[in-house]
């Protein structure tokens, strides 16, 4: 019996550290994503000022 406890903790233990891992990865994931839309934002506002000025220099 306490064999059977011992491994059922050792696959406790195992499955603590793959969800670690995934955490770790989400956490990454999340400050890429976060990046990506702080660029996008900006890229966007940008062009978006350049067309608003170009269309007034042209009338």
């Amino acid at each position: 019996m306490e064999k059977r406890i011992d491994q059922i903790d050792k696959r406790i233990d195992q499955v603590e550290k793959r969800i670690d891992q995934i955490d770790k990865r989400l956490d990454l994931m999340t400050l890429r994503i976060d990046r990506f839309m702080i660029w996008s934002f900006g890229t966007t506002v940008s062009v978006g000022a350049i067309v608003i000025a170009a269309i007034k220099l042209i009338h």
